[in-house]
């Protein structure tokens, strides 16, 4: 601890000696300067035999402040850990839910697709069904399989996948239609099934369902982002839920962690500096009597302290300090 002032200032002791008595003496005496006493407050206050108790104390509250800060940093520090984690935790969850969701999408939308594919080729089969009757003519399996799998490449549904997944899928699906398509057709080309009756049905039929195409592609789109959004609004609600108990529990921990801590930390503060301010001011009032005692015995009126004083008086230090004993 430095050696500056411990204390404010004694402040001035006014001594009872001759005050009453002065009234006394005759009115047509002179009036005398008043007599003085100084005191050097360091000096008594630092010579005092509980100095040392005090001083050792208030470096043990100094200590105690300073255990109280780096704690307190620790404890922050594991807090945030903990957010941290918590946060860690949030985003794996809602990765896992995004996954969970995609897939039910894609199901929804593969199960969509499905409905409308169905729907087209009823139309298709009763445009073909319509035609051959006004041409009179019989289609045989390879003339259908040609019809369906041209219905099939020419309504494939163009909603952006999903992932890579459904991507394969649709590419393997293609790949494998369009090769069945191309055997078939060259087998038409070397006279082995169909007519060009046939191939004239199928130019209208595929004529005729371009408008019917075109509607089911809309209404899948259509129904692809509306799914995609009412899934997005249930994940977000589920997330919310989820970081709503997650900060509650967060916050409790933090409250009932730091609660705690503040509490014990400012009991244990408080009593430390209640004892401080008792020896200190013990001290003060042991040097306040000692100075009283000495300006009687001196029938001095006043004592000061140097430090709040330029007026030269008698110094009562040395004294001060002899009465210690030591």
């Amino acid at each position: 601890m430095g050696k500056g002032p411990i204390f404010a200032f004694i402040g001035m002791l006014i001594c009872a000696v001759g005050i009453g008595g002065y009234y006394g003496h005759q009115q047509s005496k002179a009036i005398e300067e008043p007599r003085i006493g100084v005191v050097r407050l360091q000096e008594v206050v630092e010579r005092h035999p509980n100095f040392h108790n005090y001083d050792e104390q208030k470096k043990e509250l100094l200590r105690l402040e300073a255990q109280r800060d780096r704690e307190d940093e620790l404890l922050k520090s594991k807090l945030g850990a903990e957010v941290n984690k918590s946060e860690e935790y949030l985003k794996q969850l809602e990765s896992n839910l995004t996954e969970s969701l995609n897939r039910e999408l894609q199901t929804k939308i593969a199960l969509r697709e499905a409905e409308l594919n169905q729907e087209l080729a009823a139309k298709q089969r009763a445009l073909i069904e319509e035609y051959r009757k006004a041409y009179k003519v019989e289609p045989n399996e390879a003339d259908i399989e040609i019809v369906n799998l041209q219905l099939w490449l020419t309504t494939e549904m163009k909603v952006k996948p999903i992932d890579d997944t459904q991507r394969q899928r649709w590419d393997t699906q293609k790949r494998e239609k369009e090769r069945r398509l191309s055997e078939l057709l060259a087998q038409r080309s070397h006279g082995l099934s169909g007519s060009d009756q046939w191939k004239d049905i199928e130019s209208k039929v595929a004529v005729a369902m371009a408008p019917a195409r075109a509607e089911a592609q809309e209404k899948l789109s259509a129904y692809a982002t509306e799914q995609a959004n009412a899934l997005g609004a249930q994940r977000d609600r589920s997330m919310k839920g989820l970081v709503d108990s997650q900060q509650e529990v967060l916050a409790k921990v933090r409250h009932d962690g730091t609660s705690l801590w503040d509490t014990e930390w400012e009991q244990r503060l408080a009593q430390k500096r209640d004892e401080v301010q008792a020896l200190h001011d013990a001290i003060l009032e042991d040097i306040r009597v000692r100075a009283g005692v000495l300006a009687r015995a001196k029938q001095l009126d006043l004592v000061v302290v140097d430090h709040i004083t330029d007026r030269t008086g008698m110094d009562l230090t040395d004294e001060i300090i002899q009465s210690y004993g030591q």
